[in-house]
Order: structure tokens, then C-alpha cells, then sequence
């Protein structure tokens, strides 16, 4: 069982270029990669603990570094795949990695699979130029003056409020759905509250 162990999850998409990202990858006590994800994990140096996908971008024989999965399942994409069996494994959070770049459609889809997943495992979807947070409660960020802010829902029904942004945020509903987008943080913190089901909370990266 998983836990309350640190995972991260590597999608088989534009890998991470920030070094203090790479590096962080080191240090999680269970590395996820999905499909020929395991290649880029490899060459700088990772060695996953668990392979899952249907291994249609590399050979499952290929992988010689920890266990594989295989999850023939062609109504969900590589990442569905791994948050459901992490969710069996009982796992609470993720850090995911690789889910941006290359195919737009495909990140469209992870972002989407984001606020739409049944599961209570809270997700953390890392790219080149953010972190999109999934919030199923009052949640508090760290943050710094002039980050860049949005929050999404794809439930209209969704009552949301903040503080420490700059543009009021007082129960307000993310209809429509940009709505909520292109705020700032004032400060060091700033505070999100949702009146139930998940919404999700992106903060930019300070500098690239």
C-alpha cells in the first residue's frame, strides 16, 4: 500500500527543464512512470519503481528498473490509468510531471481528467511555467506578491471565494469558465475556499 507516501508521476510528455523540478524528482519515496516515460526517467538518472500503461511507446521488456504494470485499458489515457491504481494502492497525493508539451490535445485531456477524477487523492500537475493544485476543501497556498493566479471548475454549481488576491473573489460560481482567471497574489499566502466538489487552483512559477 501507498499511503501517505511521496509519489510522483511522470507522463510521457515534454519532461521538466527546471532544474530544481528534476531535482525534487529524486527525493519522493515512490517514482511513477507511464509508458516510454520510463526512457526519460532513465537517462537522467531515475529509476522508477513502478512502470503502468499499456506499453504502446516502449517495450514492456525494456524496462528492467522496478516493477511493471500493464493496464490494457483503451478508454483511459496513461495518466487515469496511474491515478486509479495509485487510488486502489491507497495512495493520498501525487506530484505529476511530463503532462504538458507535445500534443496540446493530450494536455487538454490530463487537465480536464484533473477536475473531473472521482478520487480524494489530492494532485499536483507540475509543468514548465506552473503548478495546477486540485482543491476539494478550504486550501492555503504559499505564494509571493505578483504570482499568477487562476481558478477553474468544470461545475457551475461550484461557490467559490478567496483572499489575499487582488481582484475579489466573494461567492462567485466559475460560470463562465474563464470567470476566475488571470487574478494576482498580494502576498506571501493567499487562502481558497470551494463549497464542495474539486476546482483547480494554478499558480505560475516566480521565474523560468
Amino acid at each position: 500500500m501507498l499511503g501517505n507516501k511521496k509519489i510522483a508521476l511522470i507522463l510521457n510528455g515534454e519532461f521538466p527543464k527546471l532544474k530544481k523540478i528534476v531535482t525534487r524528482l529524486v527525493k519522493y519515496d515512490t517514482i511513477i512512470t507511464c509508458d516510454g516515460a520510463y526512457a526519460k526517467a532513465i537517462n537522467i538518472g531515475i529509476k522508477p519503481h513502478y512502470t503502468i500503461g499499456d506499453f504502446d511507446s516502449i517495450d514492456e521488456k525494456e524496462i528492467i528498473s522496478g516493477q511493471t504494470i500493464l493496464i490494457d485499458d483503451q478508454s483511459e489515457n496513461d495518466m487515469r490509468k496511474a491515478i486509479n491504481w495509485i487510488a486502489e494502492n491507497k495512495g493520498e497525493s501525487i506530484d505529476i510531471y511530463g503532462g504538458g508539451g507535445m500534443r496540446d490535445d493530450h494536455f487538454l485531456a490530463n487537465i480536464l481528467s484533473l477536475l473531473e477524477h472521482t478520487s480524494n487523492i489530492k494532485k499536483r500537475f507540475y509543468t514548465n511555467y506552473g503548478i495546477f493544485s486540485t482543491q476539494t476543501k478550504k486550501m492555503k497556498y504559499e505564494s509571493f506578491k505578483g504570482q499568477q493566479i487562476s481558478i477553474f471548475s468544470s461545475d457551475k454549481s461550484i461557490v467559490i471565494s478567496a483572499t489575499g488576491l487582488l481582484y475579489k473573489i466573494d461567492n462567485l460560481k466559475c460560470e463562465p469558465g474563464y470567470i476566475l482567471t488571470l487574478n494576482e497574489s498580494i502576498g506571501s499566502a493567499f487562502t481558497v475556499k470551494n463549497s464542495h466538489g474539486v476546482i483547480l487552483v494554478y499558480q505560475a512559477f516566480k521565474s523560468l
